[in-house]
Formats: C-alpha cells, structure tokens, sequence
C-alpha cells in the first residue's frame, strides 16, 4: 500500500509544468576500467601491458575529476555538454576521461523529444533522435549531497539495458544528465556503464544562453545509429582479419 501511495503522489507530480530556469552542475567519476577479473589475468600473462593499462587508468581518473558537466535549461528545453576546458583539452588521455558518449544532449519538454549530437564519428556530425526512456518508480530512497533522492528504472525501446538514477522531488526539474527527461525531479545521480554523474551545484537564478536545437549532417533514429555503428565496427574487424591473413 505504501509503494501505491508514493506512486500516486509521483504521477501527479509528472503533469507540474517547470517555471524556472537555470543551471546543474555535474561531476563524473569512472567506477571501473575493463572487468576485474580481466586485469588480474593480464597482470599475470603480460605485466608490461598491465603497467600501460593502469598508467592509463591514473590518468582518466585524473582528468576525470576536472570535469564539470553543464545542464542548462528554461521551461521548454534544455542541453547537456561538457563546456570546453582550454586547459586540459589537448592531453593525450581527454578521450579517455571524457568517454565515447560525450557529445550534446539536447530536449525538447514540449515536443519531449531528445537529441544527442556527435561530431566525432566518421568524420561527420551526427544528431541522434532518442525515444522517450520508460520509468518505474520504486521507494528505495536514499540521501545524496544533501537531497532526499527516490530510485527510478528506466528502459528505451530500441535498447537492451536498464538505466537506474536516483532523482529528488524537491527539484520539481523532470531532467538529468544526457537527455534524461521525464521524472517528477531531478536526477541528482545516475550511472552509464562505468561514468557516475552526481549532481554538486545547482544555480535557479542565473538564466542560461539560448538554447538551440543542434544542426548536422545527418539525423537519424536511435535504431539507424546502431546500425551504423555495427557496420562500422564489422568494416574494422573484415580490415584487421585481412591484415592476419
């Protein structure tokens, strides 16, 4: 009966329109590097390539801890992007700290359609059109940074994963870091794969630059991108099982 009681009180919070803006800053950590069970292994059959591996790690980590993820928004949209650091862009392990997704996340809360744009991919840009994740709500609760946060479980249609994230109601903001949308509050952590976002500051009174839709070469679904990928990963591997031949 208490689960159906929370449940409730979250659907009605879901139609509560926003009427501020601002903007959220997220830190990201790296929870793993490869499995564990791999790196003991290759500790054991080739210590020179476990030296390089964990040299590689020390560095992400690093690098990791100086990024700080902008999510900006007013009461029909809002971006997600890791503002540049002239500082630190031209390390050679950026690519690392900054993870294969990293790219601008952008939603539209009228339309609630949600875009994700990469320029690093085939020599081109791309604008990726997400479909809207599925929520279930549970009453796990939990304390993170000063906000009692609730655990939602979240699943896309064309995806065979599970997104879990911690939100807090109080923060009547129905975002999250990359293109999440949809819960009653906002997502103060959430995790993708091995990259934890948590939420560390959040500003209502500064109002952020427009915000604009991004343009590129190509748009596609979810489902073609994933298609695309797959092509692209099966050409690499025909050109490298040619190369042993």
């Amino acid at each position: 009966m208490k689960k159906c009681y929370i449940c409730l009180i979250f659907l009605c919070f879901t139609f509560t329109v926003i009427a501020q803006s601002g903007i959220a800053t997220y830190k990201k950590e790296w929870t793993s590097f490869g499995s564990e069970e791999g790196m003991k292994e290759l500790k054991k059959t080739n210590p020179q390539r476990y030296r390089e591996y964990s040299k590689m790690k020390l560095a992400r980590d690093r690098l990791a801890k100086r990024l700080k993820y902008e999510l900006k928004f007013d009461k029909n949209e809002a971006e997600f992007k890791l503002p540049k650091l002239m500082s630190v862009d031209d390390d050679p392990f950026m690519g690392l700290a900054r993870g294969p997704s990293d790219g601008i996340y952008y939603s539209n809360l009228k339309t609630g359609n949600t875009f994700f744009f990469t320029d690093s991919f085939n020599n081109s840009t791309y604008l990726i059109e997400y479909p809207p994740y599925k929520w279930e709500i549970t009453n796990e609760q939990r304390m993170i940074n000063g906000f009692s946060c609730f655990k939602a479980k979240g699943t896309l249609k064309t995806w065979d994963g599970s997104l879990e994230v911690w939100f807090a109601p109080q923060l009547n903001i129905p975002l999250g870091p990359r293109g999440v949308t949809g819960l009653p509050g906002l997502v103060v952590q959430v995790e993708y794969g091995a990259e934890l976002f948590t939420l560390i500051d959040i500003d209502l009174e500064e109002k952020p630059a427009e915000i604009k839709k991004p343009e590129a070469a190509h748009e596609v679904t979810l489902a073609e991108w994933k298609e695309i990928q797959a092509k692209a990963n099966n050409k690499i591997k025909s050109l490298i099982k040619g190369d042993k031949e």
